[in-house]
């Protein structure tokens, strides 16, 4: 444990979240890349508090955008797909999907992802 005293000047040395992702490794073949992010993208209705809050990242939206991954996942904002009815998105060639876990919270939510077809189903048992 170290303390923090002042916690902005700190944060402020820190790097962007589009600089930790521009440092990940880029495969050859992004057309079969996976990647699990926890924060959703921006601009996709993954996102989607329950006040109505859109909270997504742009710099997940743009390293998407720019990349072109086969599928990326995500979780983080657990309401979004009851909040906004979306539980999964293109952006481009990309599936983006989201499975949220909130309501029944005795019930667990996922996705089952056949990664070849990228054909998908959101399940609660």
């Amino acid at each position: 444990m170290q303390e923090i005293p002042n916690w902005k000047k700190y944060v402020a040395t820190l790097p962007t979240l589009e600089e930790e992702l521009e440092q990940l490794e880029r495969p050859a073949d992004m057309k079969k890349t996976v990647y699990v992010m926890h924060m959703p993208p921006a601009n996709l209705g993954l996102d989607v508090c329950l006040n109505g809050e859109k909270v997504g990242s742009e710099a997940i939206y743009q390293f998407i955008k720019k990349n072109q991954p086969r599928l990326t996942v995500h979780g983080h904002i657990h309401e979004s797909p009851e909040m906004s009815g979306k539980w999964k998105a293109r952006l481009g060639r990309t599936l983006c999907v989201q499975p949220g876990q909130y309501g029944h919270m005795e019930d667990l939510v996922y996705a089952v992802i056949d990664v070849e077809s990228l054909r998908c189903k959101r399940v609660r048992v």
